[in-house]
C-alpha cells in the first residue's frame, strides 16, 4: 500500500480549529473550501421550480446539485447524471421519470453537508441545522405524493436514510431503506421485456447496481448476512474507448478537472461488494456454527485480491484524485472491520493472532495518514466513510496509545471525527462514544484530544441518556485481548531496543504484506458475540444512533 504512506507535515489550511465550540453560534465566515460562493465557477445550470418550494434560487440550487455529484461519488451516487439533469432542466415534473420533487430535495439536502452558505442551513445559528429543510420538504412529499414503485421513489429514499445517518437519526431513517430496498426487488429482480415502456433497464441500471451495492456494503457494518441477489439487470457497460467527457473536479475549488474513470469505478464497487457478499453470508448466517482463524486470514486474503485488482485497474498517474481516495479509505475501513470486530477475550498471543493485530494497527496508521492528505486536499466531504473509518480505527487504537505510531494515529483519527461533527450528529456521538468508553477503561487520552473531547460537554447529558440505554462494554469484551498483545508488543520492542533488531520482527508481518500464514489452534474469532459498538440493527444499531428524544 505504498500509496497510503506518503507523510503529510501539516494540518489543512481550510480545516476548522479544533476549539470550536459544538453548538455555538455559526459566524459569518466562508470555509475556503467553499470558495464558490465568491468566485464564478462553471456549473450546470438547473432551475429551482417547479422542483422545490424551499428557495427560488436558480444558482443556489445548481450549487448543491453540482456539490452532489462531486462528492457522493464513487459509492453513493446512485442518481445517473445526465438523465437527471435533462429532466429537471425541461421543469416538467409530470412527465419526468427520472427527476421529480421528491428526489431534488432529498439530493438538496444531502448536499448542503458539503456547503458552508447560509441559505444550506435551516437556522443561521445552528451548523447542525443544515440541508433541514430541504428534507422536511422532502418528508412532506413523500407522505403526501404517490408512494408507489418507481425510479425516483427508491432513490428518494435511499438518500433519505444516509441523510437521517447523517443526523445520528439511523434507527428512523432505516425504514426509508427497507422501502427503497422493497422497491428494489420490483425494480431490479423482475424479468424486464425490451417492448415494456415503462423503465428501460439500461437506465435501470445504474441506480438498481448502485443501491445493491450501498446496501451490501451497509450488511457487514450492520453484522447481518445479505442474502438480497444482484439487479436482474446488466452491469454498467463499460466504454469501448475512453470518454474524453469522463472527468472529475472537486468542485467548488479552482482547480483543472481531471480524467475520470467512472466507469471503471462502477465496475470496482461492484467486484468489492461482491466479495463483501460471500463474507456476510459465511459469517453472520445463522447456519453457521464454528469459525476457524483460516476463514477470516482467507477472507482478507478475498479482500486483498480485490484491492491489488483494484490498483491494477485504476489510473495510478492521479493518486489524488477524490473518488479513488474515498475508495480506498472505505476498503481500509472494511479491513479494520473484519479484523476489530472479530477479536474475543479468550484469543491467547501467538503468532497468527499478533500478526492480525498487527496488520490491523498499521492499517490503522495507514488510513489515518490517507484520510489527513484528502482531509488536506478536499475538506470534510466523504462523509459516512470518513466517519465509519475514524469511528473504528480510534476504537481499536484506544488501548495502544503508549506507542507514538499509534497514538499520533488515534489523535488524527479523533480529529476527523471533531470536523465531521461540527455539522454531523452521528460524528458527534461517535467522538463522545470514544471518550465515553476510554473514561470506562481507565485510560489516559492524549493531551492533543482533551480540548477536542471536551466541546462536547454541551451535549453530554444527551449522549448519556443515550448510552445509559444501551450496554456499552465495547471494547471491554476485547480488552484482555488487546491489553495482552499491547504487552507483548512492548516486550518485543524492549528486545529490539537491547538488540538492534526490527521492533516488529518477532510479532509477525506487517500490513503492507499479504496475510498468509497457517491457521491457528486457538480461537482468536467467535462470531457468537455480539460488538455492541458495531453490532445488529435490531438489538444495539437503532437506539445507539437514534438522537430525538422520545419523551
Amino acid at each position: 500500500m505504498g500509496e497510503d504512506q506518503v507523510e503529510i507535515d501539516n494540518e489543512a489550511g481550510s480545516s476548522q480549529s479544533t476549539s470550536q465550540p459544538y453548538h455555538r453560534k455559526r459566524g459569518k465566515t466562508i470555509d475556503a473550501m467553499d470558495i464558490g460562493s465568491i468566485v464564478q465557477i462553471s456549473i450546470t445550470d438547473v432551475p429551482s421550480q417547479p422542483w422545490t418550494t424551499v428557495t427560488t434560487n436558480d444558482e443556489f440550487v445548481s450549487h448543491l446539485i453540482q456539490l452532489y455529484f462531486t462528492w457522493e461519488a464513487p459509492v453513493y451516487d446512485m442518481v445517473e447524471k445526465s438523465l437527471f439533469i435533462a429532466e429537471m432542466r425541461s421543469g416538467d415534473p409530470t412527465s419526468s421519470r427520472y427527476c421529480s420533487p421528491l428526489l431534488v430535495n432529498a439530493m438538496l439536502a444531502t448536499a448542503c453537508r458539503y456547503s458552508d452558505r447560509d441559505a444550506s442551513f435551516e437556522d443561521g445559528d445552528d451548523p447542525l441545522s443544515c440541508g433541514n429543510h430541504f428534507f422536511e420538504e422532502a418528508k412532506r412529499l413523500w407522505q403526501v405524493g404517490d408512494q408507489s414503485t418507481c425510479l425516483t421513489n427508491m432513490q428518494s429514499l435511499a438518500i433519505m436514510h444516509y441523510f437521517e445517518s447523517h443526523r445520528a437519526n439511523d434507527g428512523v431513517g432505516i425504514n426509508y431503506f427497507d422501502t427503497a430496498m422493497n422497491m428494489y426487488h420490483e425494480l431490479a429482480l423482475k424479468d424486464h421485456d425490451v417492448s415494456d415502456a415503462s423503465e428501460s433497464p439500461l437506465e435501470l441500471s445504474w441506480p438498481c447496481w448502485k443501491l445493491w451495492v450501498c446496501r451490501c456494503y451497509a450488511s457487514i457494518v450492520l453484522r447481518e448476512p445479505y442474502f438480497i441477489p444482484p439487479p436482474n439487470l446488466p452491469e454498467p457497460k463499460m466504454p469501448d474507448q475512453v470518454d474524453l467527457n469522463d472527468t472529475w473536479h472537486p468542485y467548488p475549488q479552482l482547480t483543472r478537472s481531471r480524467p475520470y474513470p467512472k466507469m471503471e469505478m462502477m465496475r470496482q464497487c461492484i467486484a468489492f461488494a461482491k466479495v463483501i457478499q460471500e463474507t456476510t453470508v459465511y459469517l453472520y448466517s445463522k447456519s453457521t456454527t464454528k469459525y476457524e482463524p483460516k476463514a477470516i486470514l482467507d477472507i482478507h486474503q478475498k479482500f486483498r485480491a480485490w484491492y491489488d485488482g483494484y490498483i491494477n485497474a485504476v489510473n495510478r498517474t492521479d493518486s489524488d484524485l477524490g473518488p479513488d481516495m474515498t475508495m480506498r479509505i472505505w476498503y481500509h475501513a472494511l479491513e479494520i472491520h473484519l479484523f476489530r470486530g472479530s477479536i474475543t477475550t479468550a484469543a491467547p498471543v501467538c503468532a497468527e493472532n499478533t500478526q492480525m493485530i498487527s496488520s490491523a494497527l498499521d492499517i490503522i496508521c495507514n488510513s489515518a495518514k490517507l484520510q489527513r492528505a484528502y482531509f488536506q486536499l478536499y475538506g470534510a466531504k466523504a462523509i459516512i466513510l470518513l466517519t465509519y473509518n475514524s469511528f473504528q480505527s480510534a476504537l481499536f487504537t484506544l488501548y495502544f496509545l503508549e506507542f507514538p505510531e499509534y497514538k499520533e494515529a488515534f489523535i488524527e483519527h479523533v480529529k476527523m471525527l471533531s470536523r465531521l461533527a461540527k455539522k454531523r450528529g452521528m460524528s458527534a456521538f461517535q467522538l463522545y462514544t470514544v471518550k465515553a468508553l476510554a473514561r470506562r477503561e481507565g485510560v489516559q487520552l492524549p493531551d492533543e484530544t482533551l480540548g477536542i473531547l471536551q466541546e462536547l460537554e454541551p451535549a453530554k447529558l444527551n449522549f448519556e441518556k443515550r448510552l445509559s440505554r444501551i450496554p456499552v462494554p465495547a471494547l471491554s469484551s476485547k480488552a484482555a485481548t488487546l491489553s495482552r498483545f499491547k504487552e507483548e508488543l512492548s516486550s518485543v520492542r524492549a528486545r529490539a531496543a537491547e538488540t538492534g533488531s526490527p521492533s516488529l520482527a518477532d510479532v509477525g508481518p506487517r500490513a503492507t504484506e499479504d496475510t498468509t500464514g497457517r491457521p491457528s489452534r486457538t480461537r482468536l474469532f467467535n462470531f457468537d458475540e455480539i460488538d455492541p459498538i458495531l453490532g445488529g440493527l435490531s438489538d444495539f444499531y437503532q437506539q445507539m444512533l437514534t438522537l430525538e428524544d422520545k419523551e
